[in-house]
């Protein structure tokens, strides 16, 4: 696989993960649209994204004939058609932590039940001071700072 094949399949899983498991939970990310969205709209929208939503409606995997089959594997890539809207929501997603993430609370329990019940208790403050070193640095802001004008 190609590496943008990859990443585009990252990305759509991404997406999907913000609307797994919703019989146990709301979602995590949530598309609100006043518009009509069966057909791709010009103009500017300020209460909804009526082209997002029809791009990921018309998301689909790449289709192999059968004498391409023959010839190559099996592929499971996105069709890279019509994907501006939805490429920048998988970049924005890509970019913030996993809707899945255990909460620093659990995570913390978690390593020191483990600590009891393996009596690994020696290296207990070591894996704690790790999983705080972790967090600080997934805590730390992303800053954006523009190039130009070029630093002197």
């Amino acid at each position: 696989m190609w590496e943008g094949e990859n990443g585009e399949l990252a990305g759509m899983e991404r997406i999907f993960e913000h609307w797994r498991d919703l019989d146990h939970r709301e979602p995590t990310l949530k598309i609100v649209c006043p518009y009509e969205y069966s057909r791709k709209r010009f103009g500017l929208f300020g209460r909804g994204c009526p082209n997002l939503l029809w791009e990921l409606m018309r998301t689909r995997r790449e289709q192999l004939s059968a004498s391409q089959l023959m010839r190559k594997n099996p592929t499971e890539a996105i069709v890279d058609k019509d994907n501006h809207l939805r490429d920048a929501l998988k970049y924005v997603l890509l970019s913030l932590p996993s809707p899945t993430e255990l909460p620093k609370h659990s995570e913390r329990d978690a390593i020191i039940r483990e600590a009891f019940e393996t009596g690994s208790q020696a290296t207990l403050g070591v894996r704690l001071a790790q999983f705080d070193e972790r967090q600080r640095v997934k805590a730390e802001p992303v800053s954006y700072r523009p190039r130009w004008p070029p630093e002197e």
